[in-house]
């Protein structure tokens, strides 16, 4: 029962941390994975994050420094950029240590279905509005991209 309550806790905190920071991107490119492959959302997150932290750097770096001095993988003399870069570093090595699939190809995804993916994840708009970073359709097709190697 103790077990039960503690996932209830953390689901909750897990709600409200969403709830407060606002999601964007990453879980919009997440949403055709899961409709149209069958990838778990975390799954997908997980493997889309760095790639769209990386894209949108150059619109946020201050706020990615301030994430990775928190998450202990940066030093407050490091560049916004070098702080940021170290932060998707350790995300992608987490990502690595998880397991978490780094190759879309696994859940049958083929660069014929990126358009439409595309398509798909920019409809999404509640999300994509959030992002720091304006997406097109060959951005979020680059991005589906980086995980088909």
């Amino acid at each position: 029962m103790r077990a039960r309550g503690d996932m209830l806790l953390g689901s909750m905190y897990g709600g409200l941390a969403l709830t407060a920071a606002g999601t964007a991107a990453v879980h919009a490119l997440a949403y055709p994975l899961g409709g149209k492959f069958h990838v778990t959302h975390g799954v997908a997150n997980a493997m889309l994050l760095p790639h769209v932290m990386a894209f949108n750097l150059d619109s946020c770096a201050e706020r990615l420094k301030r994430a990775a001095l928190v998450c202990g993988v940066a030093q407050q003399d490091d560049s916004n950029e070098i702080a940021a870069n170290k932060l998707i570093e350790q995300i992608r090595l987490w990502t690595q240590v998880l397991d978490i699939p780094q190759n879309l190809r696994e859940f049958g995804v083929a660069e014929e279905h990126l358009a439409d993916m595309a398509v798909a994840a920019s409809k999404v708009t509640r999300l994509m509005t959030n992002n720091p970073k304006t997406l097109s359709l060959d951005d979020i097709q680059q991005l589906y991209r980086c995980l088909l190697p």
